[in-house]
């Protein structure tokens, strides 16, 4: 069955600019933002993880505050 909705040979300058280097170009952008907010939450939680394990650590080897 052949419909006008089917059919792929219709012309792009009648249907407008084509976006999807723009929109490529901006869910690049986005993962890469994205991606870069990871790193620095995760370099974050690692710090808060090792400075409150050092502290346990210093408290529980007998060592007591360090003031």
């Amino acid at each position: 069955m052949t419909t006008a909705h089917s059919d792929s040979t219709g012309s792009r300058a009648s249907q407008g600019p084509d976006y999807r280097p723009l929109l490529h170009a901006l869910l690049a952008g986005g993962g890469v933002y994205l991606l870069w907010r990871l790193a620095r939450g995760i370099g974050n939680l690692f710090w808060t993880i090792f400075g409150l394990t050092f502290a346990f650590y210093w408290v529980w080897a007998g060592r007591g505050f360090p003031w």
